[in-house]
């Protein structure tokens, strides 16, 4: 008599923004490897949505849409400017936008019978919250499994030039007087983490974070942290202990296998990209254009063109490399196909894959970089936009600066100099263990911490 095969758990993968696609999709194929869950990405609308579509489909990864998603699919008949309008109507009340937002979340959930959900962040901008609240309404976990551990200075930083969040609002006045822990001063501003409208929502829909200032705080049952370094990150930046779960993440794996297949991988991309492979190779993940808004008022250049232009212009003179473009996984590739007549190479493939294959990576405070010393590469880190964050201030291995002029400096003499190369790759070396376990079993212990959360029914929830 055939045995009736055990039916598979379904795990939802929430895609709030094109940054977390990299993430989740390697999780999802890690599940779908497995034998044992069937994972199922739910996409958001952001500039690259229907790149990951395709994605998603090439792989045979189950897939669900966004209204907004759907809307841009439909956008032939004039539903999409319908649903906009509506959609702008609804939001500008919270309170009534999160109840239908949880409510759609929770007939999401048990449609697809999904027990577990799967983030990548919980930040207050992406509705994080809500898949947190409807994910418990119906009696199943949510973990989060974070790329980056981001500190309040970081999200005052976000906020500090928007008006919706200034305390010269007197509606903001008064309710950062009656949630106190919503308001943080700083350079002689007051101001509101979010909108006076939001906080209220959040407060009676029992949604609020905990450390509204400090993302990943709010209702998650765990936090899969992916090295002792951001273990210790949450710790100080005030995450309970019991939430951290020290897992590494399915990049350290693909990380371990890359750096033991250098070789072999690196001729190959060099074909691929009609280089020469006996040249060393740099690696810049690009940073994507971010001179909008009211959050970059101290950058050196006036335009995003001429920032590209300078920062490929510099690395392409270093004529005894190859240079090789990342994009940012929200930038659409046919956008940017022009940055190569300043003789750089743009690649399609995951930055992930190429970290191992480089001699030093360029960059601008990314969250890549935490995978760069765990692969100990020397990093240049140029604060372009002048975040000025401190997460890799005290790491010896990577460079951080805002200046145009180190730039040049420190590319060249990593490019040129031989014993400060050297130096700071023996520096990286000597802190890499600290950000990153590369014993290639990341994904198992991610295995074994989403079937504790199944198994329990929420035992971490607090």
């Amino acid at each position: 008599m055939r045995l009736k095969s055990k039916k598979k758990q379904k795990v939802l993968l929430v895609v709030n923004t094109g940054s977390y696609f990299p993430l989740l999709f390697r999780i999802a194929r890690l599940l779908k490897k497995s034998g044992k869950y069937e994972p199922v990405i739910y996409l958001m609308a952001y500039p690259t949505t229907l790149v990951h579509l395709r994605e998603c489909e090439t792989n045979e990864i189950a897939y669900l849409l966004d209204n907004t998603v759907k809307a841009m699919l439909r956008k032939a008949n004039g539903y999409l400017k319908v649903y906009q309008y509506l959609v702008s109507v609804i939001t500008k009340n919270q309170l009534i936008h999160l109840l239908l937002r949880i409510r759609s979340v929770k007939s999401l959930i048990k449609d697809h019978n999904i027990e577990l959900v799967v983030l990548a962040g919980d930040i207050i901008g992406h509705d994080t919250a809500v898949f947190i609240k409807a994910g418990h309404l119906c009696g199943i976990s949510t973990v989060i499994t974070p790329f980056v551990m981001g500190s309040k200075l970081e999200t005052v930083y976000s906020v500090m030039h928007n008006p919706d969040h200034s305390m010269d609002n007197w509606l903001n006045r008064f309710v950062g007087a009656l949630f106190p822990k919503w308001v943080y001063e700083h350079e002689g501003r007051s101001l509101l983490r979010v909108p006076a409208g939001r906080v209220i929502a959040l407060e009676l829909l029992g949604m609020a974070p905990k450390l509204p200032w400090i993302i990943h705080s709010g209702h998650s049952d765990a936090i899969a942290v992916e090295s002792e370094e951001m273990r210790r990150y949450c710790r100080q930046e005030g995450l309970p202990a019991e939430k951290l779960v020290l897992t590494g993440t399915v990049a350290h794996d693909d990380l371990a296998v890359g750096l033991k297949e250098k070789e072999i991988r690196l001729e190959a991309l060099c074909f691929s990209l009609g280089l020469n492979n006996a040249k060393p190779l740099i690696l810049t993940a690009l940073p994507p254009n971010m001179m909008y808004g009211y959050w970059r008022p101290d950058c050196d250049f006036d335009t995003y063109e001429e920032m590209v232009k300078f920062w490929l212009a510099t690395l392409a003179n270093l004529k005894e490399y190859n240079v090789i473009v990342s994009l940012h996984p929200s930038v659409i590739i046919d956008d940017m196909e022009y940055i190569e007549k300043y003789g750089v190479k743009i690649t399609q493939e995951k930055i992930i894959d190429l970290i191992p294959l480089c001699d030093f990576f360029v960059t601008a405070v990314s969250s890549t970089i935490q995978w760069a010393i765990a692969c100990g590469k020397p990093v240049v880190n140029y604060d372009v936009y002048k975040y000025r964050y401190a997460d890799y201030l005290k790491v010896p291995g990577v460079l951080t600066f805002e200046e145009k002029e180190k730039y040049i400096e420190y590319t060249n003499r990593l490019a040129y100099d031989k014993a400060f190369f050297q130096l700071y790759a023996a520096k990286q070396r000597s802190c890499m263990k600290e950000w990153g376990n590369l014993d290639g079993r990341a994904g198992a212990r991610l295995l074994e911490l989403f079937a504790s959360l199944m198994a329990s029914n929420g035992a971490f929830r607090k």
